[in-house]
Formats: C-alpha cells, structure tokens, sequence
C-alpha cells in the first residue's frame, strides 16, 4: 500500500466513519448525540491538522534534522579564528535522529529513534558544564555522537564504568589539527589526567587534508553543505501519520547500492547500508599530506601531555563496512564483491606503528567490534554511518579494560 492510500484510508476513518455516523444520528431524531460527535469529530480533526502543520513547519525550518549533522545547517562560525566552527552553546534538539544514509537518499528511516542533543555553553555535548575531568575526549562524529542519546555514548558510559568526570569534546566533521585546537583551548583547563584522541578509518585522513587546504587557503569561513530536502521528503522525515504508515506496512526504501541484510542475535532482520567499500587505506601520493598532518599533529598531542603529565591515548573507530559487511546477507552487486582489506594496509595498523615509535598508548577497536557483531549485535546504526547504542557500550567496555590495565 502506497503512503498515498493510507493517507485517504486514514482520512475516511478520522472523518468519514464519524461524519457517516453524525448523519445517521440526525436521521433518526438524536441530535444530541449526533451534535457531540460532531464535536468529537472536529476537535479530532484540528489536532491533527495542527500536528500535520507543526510537522511541516519543522521540515520547511530544517528543524527535523539532527544538527549533530554539519549538513543540517544548525552550526555557527566560531569566534576561534583557528577553528572552522562549532555547534551553538546550549543548544537543546529534540526528535527523531534519521540515520545520515537515509537522508542523504531522501528516505525515512524506518529504525529512527528519539533523540536530545544538548551542548554546554561551549558548544560540546555535555548535558553539564564540567570545569574539571580526570579524562577528556576528542575527535569527531563518533565521539560527539549526536545520533544516540547522551547516556548511551561511550563518554558518557566511561564515567559510569571508571567513576570518573568525563568530558565530551568531540565535534562532528572536525580532523586531528581541529582536536588539537579543541585540546589546547578547552581540555587543558580541565586539567585531565588522561586524553583518549579518537581516530576515524573512514574519513580522517580526507578531512586532514581538507584542514590542511583551509589553513593554507587563509582559513575562510568553512562552507557547510547544507542537504536540501524536498518539501515532502522533510515532512515525512517529522509526520506522525507517515510514522504510523512505516510501522503497519513494510516501508519501500529508494535504492542504495551499498545494502544488505544484518541478522541480530534474537533473529531479527535489519536493512543496513554502507557509504563506501572497505578501502585500501595504504597512504597513496594523493593522501600522503592528510597522513603528515595526522602524524604531525598527535606529535603536538604528545608533547603537550607530555609537559603537563598527562596519559595520551589514540583510539582508531573502523569503518561501518569493514566491521558488518562480511556479515550481511542478501547483498547488492557492488557487496558481493566484498573483500576484506589486508592488516597490514589499515590506518590502525600505521598508527599503532607511529604511537609506538612516540610511545603513545594506542587502542583498535577493529577486534572487539567484529567479536561483537559476530555475536548478534547491530554495533552500528542500520541507516547511519556511526555507531549504535551497542557500539558505544563495546567501545566504552573495551577503553576502560585498556585504562585500567598496567602497561
């Protein structure tokens, strides 16, 4: 059943059925009741339209998508001529969370789920202001984590685990240099005796070098590619009614060409996508800048934490595709040709190689992830790029093992 029928299905129950009723009422000399239906019926009715409106002014004001997304155009120009941007402080976001493989194909996600998305008066995610913390956080996406609710993030489940203050200083979309300025600016003061660097596989060394063009370009204002939904597309993403239509019928996604089947411990099926196939991460002629700026910039890392006495550890988050895409069945064309990419070609396996020589601590989060998702968990969000609420709680388990055992 197309979303069009459901639609006048679901008019003629809200209107139909009771205005048939109203009528047989006043046939047969009860106009009481049929005047209290009436009644019924048009309070009903302007609810509804004034959820429906309210939903469509959300989707005309880009208020439906979840701004932890730098496309969703909800950042602002930091006032740091050293850094691109930063979210707004205090900001606080309510919705549902589309996953970012979703959106960017114009669907619904059939799995979105509830999210807040508050920052402190710095512009991080942290629903506290904390002056001080035993250990800090940087990177980007995955460790501001937008798409999952704040207690279920592997910062927030550090604190919990270590029973230490944790602060979250993750920005989506930024690079090593970016978190070395977030480092110098924001986490120095809070006087950390720990600094977990978080490493992404799938992106870092391309927005290495994407800082490396900014910086020598004069450090512009950063353009923000803003996704641009179609009237209809938004209004569905935040609809009520289009939400109860993807729960009683299967939804028909647009096709995506990276897309399997990933099967869950208790046997449920979940459509998952990839944005890419694994990749060769050898550092070619082309990428070899955003390795130097990556290298350099945890050298910075290590010397400051080094003078301030501080435990330096880098963290390497894998691919989506490198983690669940052996594991999904009912592959496309383009998975079945799926091959795993050599240890020895990985950016983990450069980077522990580096934070050896510089005597860092270093964490691949790789062999945990795969353990885990071969046992039934879904440790990425199905129509996103980043981690789920498992994700988070394998990487948090995993972190706290390696800081509390001697090295």
């Amino acid at each position: 059943m197309t979303f069009t029928v459901f639609l006048v299905l679901f008019l003629f129950v809200l209107l139909g059925i009771p205005l048939l009723l109203v009528v047989g009422l006043f046939r047969k000399g009860r106009k009481e009741p049929a005047f209290k239906l009436m009644i019924v019926v048009i309070t009903a009715t302007i609810m509804w339209l004034i959820v429906e409106g309210f939903s469509y002014y959300e989707s005309k004001s880009g208020n439906v998508l979840n701004p932890s997304y730098t496309w969703a155009d909800q950042v602002t120009s930091t006032k740091e001529s050293n850094l691109p941007y930063l979210h707004n402080p205090n900001m606080n976001w309510e919705g549902l969370s589309h996953g970012d493989l979703a959106v960017l194909n114009a669907d619904a996600d059939p799995y979105a789920r509830k999210v807040q998305f508050k920052t402190d008066s710095d512009g991080f995610r942290n629903h506290t202001e904390i002056k001080q913390a035993e250990l800090v956080v940087l990177g980007d996406s995955f460790t501001e984590a937008g798409n999952v609710n704040e207690e279920e993030t592997y910062s927030f489940l550090l604190r919990k685990f270590l029973g230490v203050n944790v602060k979250n200083l993750g920005v989506s979309g930024y690079s090593t240099p970016d978190e070395l300025v977030v480092f110098t600016e924001f986490g120095l003061p809070a006087r950390p005796k720990t600094v977990i660097l978080q490493v992404a596989e799938s992106n870092d060394i391309i927005e290495n070098i994407k800082y490396y063009n900014w910086v020598k370009g004069g450090k512009p204002p950063r353009e923000i590619s803003k996704v641009e939904l179609k009237t209809k597309d938004g209004w569905k993403l935040a609809s009520p009614t289009f939400r109860l239509y993807q729960k009683l019928f299967p939804l028909r996604l647009n096709e995506w060409s990276l897309q399997g089947i990933f099967q869950d411990a208790s046997g449920r099926n979940w459509i998952t996508r990839f944005s890419q196939l694994p990749q060769r991460i050898a550092i070619t002629k082309n990428e070899i800048t955003g390795w130097n700026v990556m290298k350099g910039s945890i050298l910075r890392f290590q010397e400051i934490c080094k003078q301030n006495g501080i435990r330096l550890v880098v963290m390497v988050i894998p691919d989506k595709v490198n983690v669940l895409g052996p594991l999904v069945s009912s592959k496309t064309e383009h998975l079945n040709r799926l091959k795993l990419i050599p240890e020895e070609l990985t950016l983990a396996y450069l980077l522990k190689d580096y934070c050896a020589q510089l005597g860092v601590g270093f964490v691949d989060l790789q062999p945990e992830l795969t353990k885990a998702a071969k046992q039934g968990k879904l440790v990425y969000l199905p129509m996103d790029t980043h981690l789920s609420p498992d994700g988070h709680e394998v990487v948090a388990e995993s972190l706290a093992a390696y800081l509390t055992t001697p090295q």
